[in-house]
């Protein structure tokens, strides 16, 4: 797919969770994140996460798979991000298609003597700087 994942504003997108659907028209993703906060916590190591912001949806060109990212404070306060995987469909007139994918994964990944923890290619996490390293939790 193309690297337009990696952009926050989508030119058109939709994003259907259960029977919901909300169609995004030049709009940024982060305006729908109460809905997109609410399918985090559907994840039981997501349950007590909370001030979610910097959405965007990001492509794993060496996992082949789409993800709906954010950055989160967990119980403890400590920062960290997370995203949960997502089927995107590229629809004729360009604009991009957006489902929640009903039996997935979600990931996080928070620092250990790290301010800034991030999603590596291919899976697993990083941390920005010498020293710091990352514990990823995959749950369902």
């Amino acid at each position: 797919m193309k690297k337009v994942f990696l952009m926050l504003v989508i030119m058109m997108a939709t994003i259907s969770c259960k029977s919901q659907e909300i169609i995004l028209n030049r709009e940024d993703i982060s305006k729908y994140s109460e809905i997109i906060t609410k399918r985090f916590q559907t994840f039981d190591a997501f349950k007590e996460i909370h001030d979610l912001k910097d959405f965007k949806l990001t492509e794993d060109e060496v996992l082949k798979k789409n993800f709906i990212e954010a950055v989160g404070l967990n119980e403890k306060n400590l920062p960290l991000v997370l995203r949960f995987n997502v089927d995107v469909k590229e629809l004729s007139n360009g604009s991009l298609s957006v489902s929640f994918i009903s039996d997935n994964e979600g990931e996080s990944c928070s620092g250990v003597n790290c301010n800034y923890c991030f999603f590596k290619k291919g899976g697993g996490c990083g941390c920005n700087q010498i020293g710091g390293d990352c514990n990823h939790t995959i749950t369902r």
